[in-house]
């Protein structure tokens, strides 16, 4: 796009008996005139203006500075004149003519504008430096002032995440390579607040999904022996992808997850090994390659867009490990001593409650530096939270065999297996059907499956909700939530007739 910058001078009075030879100079600050009026010493206050008619801004040097002109007709199509160059130089900057504004005199400078075919900054510009220097006077034939010199660095734009899509509030860090204390390494000063994109930026969902379900079959076969509970079964991982690119055409990126446990960055990191894992590269479109022909600047466009996955299973951490999982079972504690070894747990109900919210941490970084051989690479940080969910499951007391009857418990003390209740004619027989959802905030209902039905008869009371009040949050480990109906009961009694045996 193209690229101006503007070069102000402002023109003081320094004749005999003028203000500023009156005070013997004058001081920089900001004015003063609102206070002292007149009587103001600091320079803003003794400008002219309007500035003198003949005040101008020589921009000799700035007008001088060549461009050399490179084989640069390959890397837009129908750009310029289309006629490859083999060297040389040629104009290069656009400088306009002095103009006043208000007490300043002031010159624009339209990078690259006379430059043939490339009128502004484009990428093979990038890393450069170009210094320019300016001079003013009050008049054709007055003293120039003491020379003005800046230096113009053409930066090239930063990559960005693009996959997974967040809304623009979302906040990201961008910085350049000399911030980055190693591949994927990020010191946490540099990096969004975890209260900025927890507030911003939408969490990653990881569910709990069963890798394979398995059918009871009829009810006229027996239940299937020894099958764990719904969250003791292998889940299916949940796939994280994660995207970069970058529009400077002849760059590519590389996308690293922010892993490193010394600046727990990413404290999704903290779960056991055996529940993550991170492919080994960056991956790009096509298996993207770069073109290196005749003209240094074709490039192959896929190589702008590289991709890095996360894999999550939730599930349970093996027996022993030191590293967090993303599964537990809560059992503390008992109303009554419990035999060992559970010790304990809320009214006797062995549940399920994931792990809290984690971060995780994605840089993308171009390559500008090896490219173009000036300057520094860009890297662009996003992070997220990982929210962990999952259904809600039938939860068993460890005395109550009615009390969500199962056929056993499994290792971790939850139900196992489909229980066959024994029913007498003429006899009631109660139990309560009883399930908890592993996110406490949220709220559960629980309805009678049509297939297959219900005995005739059979009497069902309405759901139950179960209210925990304020309960500590997995989403906020800071805080707590109100948990009103996480966990719902409902209570099933039958009279069996003669008819039914």
């Amino acid at each position: 796009a193209p690229c101006n910058l503007t070069v102000s001078a402002a023109i003081y009075g320094g004749a005999t008996g003028s203000s500023l030879r009156a005070a013997g100079g004058c001081d920089w600050g900001t004015s003063a005139r609102s206070i002292l009026g007149n009587r103001s010493t600091r320079c803003f206050d003794m400008a002219f203006n309007p500035p003198p008619a003949d005040a101008s801004i020589d921009a000799t040097h700035a007008r001088s500075r060549p461009c050399p002109v490179a084989n640069l007709s390959g890397l837009y199509a129908g750009a310029g004149d289309g006629v490859p160059r083999a060297g040389g130089t040629s104009p290069c900057h656009r400088v306009g003519s002095t103009v006043a504004r208000g007490e300043l005199i002031e010159v624009t400078v339209e990078l690259f504008a006379l430059r043939a075919g490339y009128s502004y900054p484009y990428e093979f510009d990038i890393g450069k430096k170009l210094v320019m220097c300016f001079q003013a006077r009050a008049c054709a034939t007055c003293c120039y002032s003491t020379p003005y010199c800046l230096t113009v660095e053409i930066l090239g734009r930063s990559p960005v995440v693009t996959v997974p899509a967040v809304p623009p509030s979302c906040v990201f860090a961008v910085f350049q390579s000399d911030k980055l204390a190693g591949p994927g390494l990020v010191a946490p000063a540099v990096l969004p607040a975890v209260a900025d994109y927890s507030a911003y930026c939408p969490p990653l969902y990881a569910c709990w999904n069963l890798a394979s379900a398995a059918s009871d079959g009829p009810p006229s076969l027996p239940p299937p022996p020894g099958r764990p509970g719904q969250y003791s079964q292998a889940p299916s991982p949940e796939h994280f992808s994660f995207e970069g690119t970058d529009a400077d055409l002849g760059e590519t990126v590389t996308v690293e997850v922010l892993w490193a446990p010394q600046y727990d960055v990413s404290t999704l990191s903290q779960l056991d090994s055996n529940l993550t894992s991170i492919t080994t590269s960056t991956a790009h479109q096509g298996g993207c390659f770069q073109q290196w022909t005749s003209d240094i600047y074709t490039t192959d466009p896929l190589c702008r867009v590289g991709t890095r996955d996360v894999t999550v299973t939730v599930g349970f951490a093996p027996a022993g490990s030191p590293s967090l999982s993303a599964l537990y079972v809560e059992n503390v504690p008992y109303l009554t001593p419990a035999p060992a070894p559970w010790g304990g747990s809320e009214d006797g109900y062995f549940f399920v409650h994931f792990t809290g919210d984690k971060t995780i941490c994605v840089a993308v970084t171009d390559n500008q530096a090896i490219k173009w051989g000036r300057g520094l690479n860009n890297t662009y940080v996003r992070c997220q939270m990982v929210r962990f969910q999952g259904p809600p499951t039938f939860v068993r007391h460890w005395t109550r065999a009615l009390d969500s009857p199962f056929n056993a418990s499994d290792a971790r003390g939850l139900g196992d297996g489909v229980p066959t209740l024994a029913a007498y004619v003429g006899r009631e027989i109660s139990w309560t059907m009883r399930a908890r959802d592993p996110n406490p905030e949220d709220q559960l209902s629980m309805s009678v499956l049509e297939d297959p039905g219900v005995p005739r008869g059979l009497l069902a009371s309405p759901p139950v909700c179960v209210v925990h009040g304020q309960v500590e949050s997995r989403t906020a480990p800071d805080g707590t939530v109100w948990s009103g109906c996480a966990e719902a009961a409902r209570n099933m009694s039958w009279t069996p007739s003669t008819g039914d045996s």
